[in-house]
C-alpha cells in the first residue's frame, strides 16, 4: 500500500531521486523514504492520517529513520564521510615554516618525532615571559581569499593554557603583511577557549577583527603570534603545530542547546520543534525543577521532551558558577573543582536514574566560567563536549578532538537577521554553529530571552538553507564527537 504526501522538508526516495518540498510522491507505507534532514510531511490523500502531518524524523538514539505509522525505516548516516580539508602547511615538517622572536626571551622551534597528535611535529618553546613568537608559512598562493567562501583552518596543541596569553592570526599578502586579514584567538587572558591540549579555530571575514585585504589579492603568508603569559617557576612550555588547511565542502549544523530550566522550554521551545520534527539539547540545572510550575520545567514535563527524542543533559544544580581568574592572579583551588564537578554529577547521576541516558557527556559551563584546569578535572569526572559562553562557531574538521566549543546567542542582542547571517555565514564558511537559548516569549526582552516568532524564522530559514539542525547528540553522531 501506498500513501501521497508533499515533503516539508527534502527527502531522499529508494530510488535516489531527491523530492523537494511543494512535489508530490508516492510512498510505501511498509518503507517509507529516507530522508535528507529531520522533518514534516503532510498526507496529501489521507490515507495514514486524514487530514493531517505524517512524521518523518531520525531517532536519536539509534539512528534509524522513523515514517508513517511509526515504522523503522533504516539507519540514516548523516555524513558519508568526515568533513574534508585541503592540507595547505604541514607540521610533519619544518620545510616552509620560520620562527621570528619579537619580545622577551627567544623562543626556539624543532621538530619532534613524537608529539600529542601521534605522528611527527613541529613543537615550539613559549618562553615564561610576556613576549610573543611568530610561527610563519609563506608562498600559500590563496587566490582571492575575501572575494568568496576563503577560510583557513590551523590546528595547534597547547600543553599549558596558563603559559600562552592569547594569539593572534594574520593571512597578508606578503612578507611584510602590508594588507592583511587578523583574528585573536584569547585563551588564558580571556573566558572563551580556556583548555589545554587540541585547539582548532579558523579566520575568514566573518570572523576577522580587522581586515585590510583587497579581494583581488593573493593570500601568501601566515602567521600565528603566540604571546606568552608567565605561569610561575620559570618552567617552559610549549606549543605544537599540526597543519594549516583549506576546508572543501560540508553541510553545516545548527545546534539547539537550552540552559536552565525555564517553563518556555516545555511551552516554547518543544512547540516549535516538533512542529518541525526537530530535537534539541535541554541542560537543566536541578534544584529548580518542580519547584514552581508558573517558571520552571517539571520532572514529568522533561520525561516528555526526553521521550520525544530530545537531549536532556546536566547543567548542575544551581546557577553557581565556577570561580576562574584571569591569569597572573591565583586560580581557583582543587577544592572548587571538585564542588563543581560533583554538582555535574548530581544531576547526571539523577538523570541516569530516570533513565535519560542519550547526551550526558555534554554540559555547558555554568555562566561560562572555566579554565584549562576545571576542563581537564570535568573530563575525569565523564564531561567530553562543554560549551562556554563567548561567541563563535564549530570548526567541523577534527572537532572531536576538542572539548570546549563556543556558540550564538538568543536574546535581546541579537536580533532575527544577525541570526540569519549566522546561518548564511555557516553556508558560506562551511563551518557548525551552537544556539544557545535560555527562555521563549512574545518579546525578547532582556539578554537571555528571545522572541518565539522569531525562533519560529530562523529553524525555518536554517531548513531553507539546507543546514541540518538538530541536538548535540545528533550532531555529534554526524561529527563522529563522544558525548
Amino acid at each position: 500500500m501506498t500513501m501521497r504526501i508533499n515533503p516539508l522538508v527534502a527527502f531522499r526516495l529508494p530510488s535516489g531521486a531527491l523530492s523537494v518540498p511543494g512535489t508530490i510522491v508516492d510512498v510505501d507505507l511498509a518503507f517509507g523514504t529516507e530522508v535528507c534532514g529531520s522533518g514534516r510531511a503532510i498526507d496529501v490523500d489521507n490515507a495514514r492520517n486524514p487530514g493531517g502531518e505524517v512524521p518523518v524524523y531520525q531517532d536519536p538514539t539509534t539512528g534509524a529513520l522513523v515514517g508513517a505509522g511509526g515504522n523503522v525505516i533504516r539507519p540514516w548516516a548523516l555524513e558519508e564521510t568526515p568533513p574534508r580539508f585541503r592540507e595547505l602547511r604541514s607540521g610533519r615538517s619544518v620545510v616552509g615554516w620560520s620562527l621570528a622572536n619579537n619580545g622577551g626571551a627567544a623562543g626556539v622551534m624543532t621538530l619532534q618525532q613524537t608529539s600529542p597528535f601521534g605522528e611527527p611535529a613541529i613543537r615550539i618553546e613559549i618562553p615564561n615571559d610576556t613576549g610573543y613568537v611568530d610561527v610563519i608559512a609563506d608562498d600559500l598562493a590563496l587566490n582571492n581569499f575575501t572575494a568568496g567562501t576563503g577560510s583557513l583552518i590551523w590546528h595547534v596543541y597547547i600543553d599549558d593554557e596558563l603559559s600562552v596569553k592569547q594569539w593572534q592570526v594574520h593571512l597578508g599578502n606578503d612578507t611584510s603583511l602590508t594588507r592583511n586579514i587578523t583574528n585573536t584567538y584569547n585563551l588564558s587572558n580571556n573566558n572563551l577557549n580556556r583548555a589545554n591540549g587540541h585547539h582548532i579555530g579558523s579566520l575568514n571575514i566573518e570572523n576577522a577583527t580587522a581586515n585590510t585585504l583587497l579581494t583581488t589579492d593573493q593570500v601568501n603568508r601566515f602567521r600565528l603570534r603566540f604571546f606568552g603569559q608567565p605561569s610561575g617557576g620559570g618552567a617552559t612550555r610549549y606549543v605544537w603545530i599540526r597543519g594549516v588547511y583549506v576546508p572543501e565542502d560540508v553541510t553545516p549544523w545548527m545546534v539547539v542547546t537550552v540552559d536552565d530550566s525555564d517553563l518556555s522550554m516545555w511551552t516554547r521551545f518543544h512547540p516549535e520543534l516538533r512542529n518541525r520534527g526537530l530535537f534539541g539539547t535541554f541542560a537543566i540545572d536541578w534544584d529548580n525543577v518542580g519547584t514552581n510550575p508558573a517558571l520552571f520545567v517539571s520532572q514529568s514535563q522533561l520525561g516528555e521532551l526526553y521521550a520525544y527524542g530530545h537531549d536532556i543533559a546536566s547543567h548542575n544544580r544551581a546557577n553557581t558558577a565556577y570561580p576562574d581568574e584571569n591569569p597572573p592572579t591565583a586560580q581557583p583551588s582543587d577544592a572548587d573543582r571538585l564542588t563543581y564537578c560533583t554538582a555535574y554529577r548530581y544531576t547526571r547521576n539523577l538523570m541516569r536514574e530516570l533513565g535519560w541516558n542519550r547526551c550526558l557527556g555534554y554540559h555547558p559551563f555554568v555562566q561560562g566560567s572555566h579554565d584549562g584546569a576545571l576542563t581537564d578535572a570535568m573530563k575525569a569526572h565523564g564531561a567530553s563536549v562543554m560549551r562556554t559562553t563567548g561567541p563563535g562557531t564549530v570548526v567541523p574538521f577534527r572537532c572531536g578532538l576538542q572539548s570546549v566549543f563556543r556558540q550564538r546567542q538568543l536574546g535581546s542582542g541579537f536580533n532575527l537577521a544577525t541570526a540569519k547571517a549566522w546561518v548564511d555565514s555557516a553556508v558560506t564558511r562551511k563551518e557548525d554553529f551552537f544556539l544557545m537559548g535560555h527562555i521563549l516569549a512574545d518579546t525578547a526582552s532582556s539578554s537571555i530571552t528571545w522572541a518565539q516568532t522569531d525562533f519560529a524564522a530562523l529553524l525555518d530559514y536554517a531548513i531553507s538553507k539546507g543546514v541540518r539542525v538538530g541536538s548535540v547528540s545528533q550532531w555529534a553522531n554526524a561529527r563522529g564527537v563522544v558525548v
